[in-house]
């Protein structure tokens, strides 16, 4: 089966796309992976490589999963972390 790939804008908006470009999903349950990092390029067109911020339970030991409907879908994910601890 395809992988579906979406990229986030500055305001977390995206759009799904799987297979050569195809908008959307495959109607079912997908496992899903939230990452932070990955290449790309600056404002200047330079390559750059950003690391990952977020912690392994989002993409590479995620346990998230969407199912998709026919028609559109919105699917969000809140992601959450410890509170910072109380400084003594």
């Amino acid at each position: 089966m395809a992988q579906g790939i979406a990229t986030a804008s500055v305001a977390g908006r995206y759009v799904l796309a799987y297979g050569v470009k195809q908008p959307g999903a495959v109607v079912g349950r997908h496992r899903v992976e939230i990452r932070t990092g990955g290449e790309g390029r600056d404002k200047d067109g330079n390559f750059v490589e950003t690391a990952e911020q977020l912690p392994a339970k989002y993409h590479l030991k995620s346990e998230l999963t969407a199912t998709v409907g026919p028609g559109s879908n919105e699917i969000d994910f809140q992601l959450g972390s410890r509170p910072a601890a109380n400084p003594r």
